[in-house]
C-alpha cells in the first residue's frame, strides 16, 4: 500500500510515477541525440534545456493525472491505455506550443517535443503493460490477520477484497464465536496464526475485549515486531473517513486530533487569503462576465447572500451567484465565495457551509457539532469522495469531515485541490 498526502493509492503508484518520469527524460535525451542539438549530454546540462525539459515533463505528468493515468495501475484495456496517453500528450503539446508564444525562452523546441512525445507514446504504453502485469504477478504487499469479527473488521475485509489493487489482503479471522471460509480458529491459535501466516498487520476488532482479550500474547506479539492496530484506525485508513459507530466521547475527549492547532488554523488562513486574492484577480473579467450576463437576463439579484453556520458556530452571509443551469454545470456559481476566504469566514478547502436549518435537523448525529472546529470551505473531502448515488448521506459527509479535521495540512488540501479541479473539468 502506497501512501500519497495520507491518502492511499493503488499499490505501485510511486514506483510507477518515478519510473515514467525517467522513461519521459530519456524520450527527450534521444531526440535531443537525434535532432543534434548539438548533442543531447551538451543540450541538457551546458546549455540550460534541463529545466525546460523538466517543466515539458511535469506538464506531461500533471496532464495524464487529469486523465486518470494515475488511479490505476492495472491496465484494463490496452485501447484505452493509448487513447488516454495519447490524449494526454496531445494537450502537453498544446500546452508547450501555446507557450511558445508568450514565453518562448521557457519552451522545449517545437521539433523536439513532437520527437519526444512520439518516443513517450511508443514506450509509455510498453512500460504500463509490463508494469500491470509485474504489478499482478507479485499481487498484495500487507497482509492482515483480524484477531474478532465485528462490523468494522467485515466492513475492512468486504472493502479489501473489492479493490485488490490497493495492495492489501486478508489473511482471515480468529473468533471463538463465528464461524466461515475466512475464520482460521479461536482467539487461542493467534501466536500460532502469526508464526503460521506471517501477518504484515495484525487488526483487532473483538466487541468483548476485557473479557477475552489475549492482552499477554498481544503485549509479546508488539514487541516482537508486529504491527497492530484497532480495527477503527484501519477502517480508517482503508476508507478515507472516520467511522461514528466506533467513535466515543472518550476518545474525542481524551484526543487532539479533532482540535486543530490555532498555528495550523492560521497558516491555512494566510494561505487562503493569498489564493483568493490571486484567484479574484485572475478570474475579475470572468467574475465581471457572469455579473453582465446576469444582469441581462433577469431582474433578480446577481449576488445572493445565504446564511451559513462558519467556524465555531457563528452565522455569516455566504455569496452566491444567482442559480443558472451553465453556472451550475461548471461551477462558477461558487466564485463570489472567494471574497468569504477573503473575509475570513471561510476556507478554500474544508467541510461543507451548513446552513441553519441543515444544522439543527442533523444535531441528532453524534459529533456533527465538531464540523464547525474549522472554517467551511468551498471545496472539501466530503464533496471530491461521495457519488451522486449518496450526496444527500448526511452520516456519511461527517465521517469525511471528520477525517479531514482530523488529518488537516497543507499537503492534504492541495490534493483536494488538485483532484476536485481534475473532477470539475471532467465533468464540464
Amino acid at each position: 500500500m502506497i501512501r500519497v498526502i495520507r491518502h492511499h493509492a493503488s499499490v505501485g503508484v510511486l514506483p510507477l510515477l518515478v519510473s515514467e518520469i525517467a522513461l519521459l527524460f530519456g524520450c527527450f535525451y534521444a531526440a535531443a541525440e537525434i535532432l543534434e542539438l548539438p548533442s543531447g549530454w551538451d543540450y541538457l546540462f551546458l546549455e540550460g534545456g534541463i529545466t525546460l525539459v523538466a517543466l515539458a515533463i511535469a506538464t506531461i505528468i500533471l496532464a495524464m493525472y487529469f486523465f486518470d493515468l494515475y488511479a490505476e495501475v492495472q491496465v484494463g484495456s490496452r485501447v484505452l491505455l493509448l487513447q488516454q496517453i495519447c490524449q494526454a500528450l496531445g494537450v502537453a503539446i498544446l500546452a508547450q506550443t501555446v507557450a511558445a508564444y508568450v514565453l518562448r525562452d521557457w519552451t522545449v523546441p517545437q521539433l523536439m517535443m513532437l520527437y519526444s512525445c512520439g518516443f513517450a507514446l511508443v514506450a509509455l504504453v510498453g512500460w504500463r503493460i509490463l508494469f500491470s502485469a509485474f504489478v499482478r504477478r507479485i499481487g498484495p504487499t500487507d497482509k492482515l490477520l483480524f484477531l474478532g469479527r465485528n462490523d468494522t473488521s467485515e466492513a475492512i475485509a468486504a472493502a479489501i477484497e473489492s479493490q485488490p489493487n490497493r495492495g492489501y489482503r486478508v489473511i482471515g479471522f480468529l473468533d471463538d464465536n463465528a464461524a466461515g471460509p475466512k475464520v482460521l480458529g479461536g482467539v487461542n491459535m493467534l501466536r500460532q496464526m502469526v508464526e503460521t501466516h506471517k501477518p504484515s498487520l495484525l487488526v483487532v476488532g473483538m466487541p468483548e475485549r476485557r473479557a477475552s482479550m489475549p492482552i499477554g500474547d498481544l503485549v509479546a506479539l508488539r514487541f516482537g515486531g508486529l504491527h497492530i492496530e484497532e480495527a477503527s484506525k484501519t477502517f480508517e485508513s482503508v476508507y478515507q473517513r472516520v467511522r461514528l459507530k466506533d467513535l466515543s466521547e472518550q476518545q474525542v475527549m481524551f484526543s487532539r486530533a479533532f482540535v486543530p492547532r490555532p498555528g495550523a488554523l492560521h497558516v491555512v488562513r494566510l494561505v487562503g487569503f493569498l489564493l483568493a486574492t490571486l484567484l479574484l484577480l485572475l478570474l475579475s473579467p470572468v467574475l465581471i462576465a457572469i455579473a453582465l450576463w446576469l444582469r441581462t437576463t433577469s431582474s433578480s439579484p446577481v449576488l445572493l447572500r445565504l446564511p451559513r453556520l462558519g467556524k465555531d458556530g457563528r452565522i455569516f452571509n455566504m455569496f452566491r451567484f444567482r442559480t443558472a443551469p451553465k453556472l451550475r454545470r461548471f461551477h462558477l456559481d461558487s466564485l463570489p465565495q472567494l471574497i468569504n476566504v477573503l473575509r475570513g469566514e471561510m476556507s478554500l478547502v474544508g467541510p461543507h457551509a451548513e446552513s441553519c436549518e441543515q444544522a439543527t435537523a442533523l444535531q441528532s448525529l453524534p459529533f456533527h457539532g465538531y464540523r464547525t472546529a474549522v472554517p467551511p470551505g468551498i471545496i472539501g473531502w466530503a464533496q471530491i469522495h461521495q457519488t451522486e448515488s449518496n450526496r444527500e448521506d448526511a452520516a456519511l459527509a461527517l465521517e469525511y469531515d471528520l477525517y479531514y479535521i482530523k488529518h488537516m495540512s497543507q499537503a492534504l488540501d492541495l490534493y483536494i485541490l488538485v483532484h476536485s479541479l481534475k473532477n470539475r473539468v471532467f465533468r464540464a
